[in-house]
């Protein structure tokens, strides 16, 4: 395949022209596709997001990240490896940034909307109160789940509905965390969602929750980190299972790392478009102003990475080129032990994949049973609500 190349925002590919809508600043997951494989691009995104993370001078190290999501945040499906938590995106986003504290708040199984407990609704005070980012991401277990009737709509926000959990969600997060800067993430688009959805007619395309995310979002000014549109570790490409989700749905330790470099460019982007606290910040050449918790630059350097006035030139560069050397040997060689430990753990995690067995020819779905159900498949809802549906809850 050609390079891609754009024209006023259409894609040009093989000499094919691809529309992008002129209503939406970024293109569509389907409108990626046609350009470059999710394998490709995940390549391509994450060298930018490395790029934008070698070269920024945000000080992280006095900012406190609350993630809350689900098993994908926790990391849960690495829990046969050695200290697995270090693994899981959280972990990783910390190391990146120098964060002060990250808290992970991933629970496997959990979901936006109350179709069984532990839904993020009804668990987002246990944010402490010191965050100053709250990151929220899920959507996947909604997707395993919803029908039209759990989805809801933008117009009614009903409780007990997607529409209507998310919105109470974001409405609870600006409230009760006035002073943080508050950012959801859509779901990563997945082949499993595509398996359930061949078994049972009445589940929704993964698009709708990545669009209601984004519809509500809008209506309370909250920053977001479109996954599903991004085309990065899309499992509908072989590719990206075998080498960074190998259970069609959950990362190993070297997707999670993409997942973590990914978010921490966007942190850092949306440092310094306009700060990272809730609600638009006052900007100075890419510097908050506002709030004691606003964001700078290294000390003695201005935003461009240039030293600043007054300081001496000599003191901009103190080490050798000898130094420099061995810095750069010292670190291409921590780089190869990490590879060489990332490919170890690669190989126990595929080990231990799920795989999907194609969906049988003119077999109707039976529904599952509470004897044949799978651990977490059918949690008991809660209170008196009655939910119509059948879910897999991915631990």
């Amino acid at each position: 395949m050609e390079e891609a190349e754009t024209i006023s925002g259409n894609a040009v590919v093989n000499g094919q022209v691809i529309p992008f809508e002129r209503d939406e600043a970024e293109p569509t997951l389907e409108q990626r596709r046609k350009i470059r494989s999710s394998y490709l691009e995940t390549l391509q995104i994450n060298g930018e997001d490395r790029a934008v993370l070698d070269s920024s001078s945000y000080d992280f190290s006095d900012v406190r990240i609350a993630c809350l999501g689900d098993s994908l945040t926790e990391g849960s499906n690495l829990d046969k490896m050695e200290n697995y938590q270090q693994y899981s995106y959280p972990s990783v986003l910390k190391n990146l940034l120098n964060a002060e504290e990250v808290y992970n708040l991933g629970m496997g199984g959990s979901s936006y909307g109350r179709y069984w407990d532990n839904a993020f609704v009804d668990r987002y005070h246990a944010i402490p109160q010191d965050a100053d980012i709250i990151l929220v991401m899920g959507g996947t277990n909604d997707g395993f789940a919803a029908s039209e009737k759990e989805l809801g709509s933008l117009q009614e926000k009903k409780k007990r509905t997607f529409y209507g959990d998310v919105d109470e969600l974001m409405q609870g997060l600006k409230r009760d965390y006035p002073n943080a800067k508050i950012v959801f993430a859509t779901p990563l688009p997945n082949v499993l969602h595509d398996y359930l959805r061949a078994q049972r007619s009445e589940l929704l395309p993964q698009s709708l929750y990545a669009k209601a995310i984004k519809e509500l979002a809008d209506q309370y000014q909250i920053e977001v980190i479109d996954l599903y549109n991004s085309n990065i570790l899309d499992t509908h490409d072989a590719q990206v299972i075998a080498n960074y989700m190998p259970d069609g749905v959950h990362g190993n330790p070297e997707g999670y790392r993409i997942l973590a470099e990914h978010i921490a460019s966007e942190l850092i982007e949306i440092a310094e478009r306009g700060g990272l606290e809730n609600g638009s910040a006052g900007t100075v050449s890419g510097n908050a102003v506002s709030g004691a918790d606003a964001m700078t630059p290294a000390e003695g350097m201005v935003p461009d990475g240039t030293p600043a006035e007054g300081m001496p030139e000599q003191a901009a560069e103190t080490v050798s080129p000898e130094e420099r050397q061995r810095a750069e040997a010292e670190r291409l060689a921590r780089e190869r032990e990490e590879a060489e430990r990332a490919a170890e753990n690669n190989r126990k995690v595929a080990a231990d994949a799920m795989v999907i067995a194609p969906v049988p020819d003119a077999v109707p779905a039976q529904p599952a049973s509470p004897e044949t159900a799978l651990p977490g498949e059918m949690p008991v809802p809660e209170d008196n609500y009655q939910y119509d549906g059948e879910a897999i809850v991915i631990q």
